[in-house]
């Protein structure tokens, strides 16, 4: 991809994009012409870390910057070569940080809240543009009500031809064929699970939806490997560590699109996030090396170029909105208070085991108590309790 200018018949580089595999970028050449036009290139070049490198092609995940180049020379007579599809492929990355709510699915029987309509208009844009991506609002947000809502559009409303694969931990499976069942009663979820599994193999085929676990990844891969609509990841901080068995199951998986929820995108390192968008997006950071040496580890001692270099190239890839900012969208908080007497076995334990608390309390600390300070968190269970 380059820039360039013309004198007489022949073609003048102005601008062209280097870089190393997974990084990029220097300015070779540049215009007196248009100060304005050095400078986008500068900020473009800043924004892909500023290595010098053989030249190569830049990640489609990051058409976005081509096109807000683009946008910065036009009517400045220099030309943008990079092409007309990349350029639309760079103004609908771009779109989808614009935050527009759609108009849920007729399939799903719920009222989302108008930040939920938002995310499901990304989910929904972004599955368009053939890219993964990060649903990671914070817990209790409605992730699920989200992706169902695009479940729904792609295999009631669409009809898509081959069911979609959600991988969850063990104890949500049940969990997820509830919440389908309840908000789009027309999904087929299919849930394989258990020691009777097995005998619903050939039901695949008929599914919309099928639901596994991170356990029987390792178990059931070689019936799993087929082609999938979407493949779902709920609760994806399980496969951050790139060596483990299920995250290496999880890479082989072929789905039209990669979708990844979680209330807990960086739990632990910056290593955790690469580890998902090399699912999710795979080469958009780099490889594991180039990422942590030019990103994580200068992020981590404060470097905030860093920091806004990830930011930007994440940002049409990633939505996350915490309880605060949505906050005007969520309804009242509600507050009950139930009282729950005591039993007559437990009244008695319960005086006696805090009176003796109480001494050996009253013992060990010149503060000055309250008998009513000390509390017993054993008396719901008497017989829980050995006396001695």
């Amino acid at each position: 991809m380059g820039l360039e200018t013309r004198r007489g018949r022949d073609p003048v580089p102005v601008l062209r994009l280097f870089g190393l595999p997974g990084e990029r970028h220097v300015i070779d050449g540049w215009s007196r012409r248009s100060e304005p036009v050095r400078a986008a290139a500068l900020r473009l070049a800043f924004d892909y870390g500023g290595h010098l490198a053989p030249a190569t092609r830049l990640h489609p995940g990051e058409a976005g910057q081509s096109a807000e180049c683009a946008e910065v020379l036009a009517g400045s007579g220099i030309a943008f070569a990079g092409g007309a599809e990349l350029l639309e492929l760079g103004r609908r990355l771009n779109a989808l940080t614009s935050g527009i709510p759609l108009p849920m699915p007729a399939a799903l029987k719920a009222v989302p809240r108008p930040y939920q309509a938002i995310g499901y208009g990304w989910l929904a844009a972004l599955t368009e543009t053939g890219f993964g991506g990060l649903l990671a609002d914070d817990m209790g947000l409605g992730k699920t009500l989200q992706a169902l809502a695009l479940l729904a559009k792609r295999h009631i409303e669409e009809r898509a031809s081959r069911p979609s694969l959600l991988i969850v931990p063990t104890n949500l499976a049940r969990a997820w064929a509830r919440q389908a069942a309840g908000f789009v009663p027309g999904l087929k979820v299919l849930v394989l699970q258990g020691p009777a599994r097995k005998a619903l193999f050939a039901e695949i085929d008929a599914a919309h939806l099928v639901v596994t676990t991170y356990p029987l990844l390792h178990r059931d891969h070689a019936l799993l490997e087929r082609d999938w609509e979407l493949a779902i990841l709920d609760e994806a901080q399980a496969v951050k560590n790139p060596a483990s068995t299920a995250a290496k199951r999880i890479c082989s998986i072929r789905a039209r699109t990669r979708l990844a929820l979680t209330g807990t995108p960086m739990e632990n390192s910056l290593l955790d996030l690469w580890a998902l968008f090399d699912w999710l997006v795979p080469g958009l950071l780099g490889d594991r090396k180039i990422f942590r040496a030019g990103i994580a580890l200068p992020i981590e001692r404060g470097d905030a170029l860093a920091q806004a270099r990830l930011n930007r190239r994440l940002r049409p890839f990633l939505l996350r909105r915490t309880k605060d900012e949505v906050a005007r969208d969520l309804p009242a908080k509600t507050e009950i208070t139930e009282l729950v007497p005591l039993g007559p076995k437990q009244r008695p334990l319960y005086e006696s085991v805090r009176m003796a608390m109480d001494t050996r309390v009253r013992a060990a600390s010149p503060v000055p108590r309250s008998p009513s300070s000390t509390r017993c968190s054993g008396c719901g269970r008497p017989a829980a309790i050995r006396r001695s």
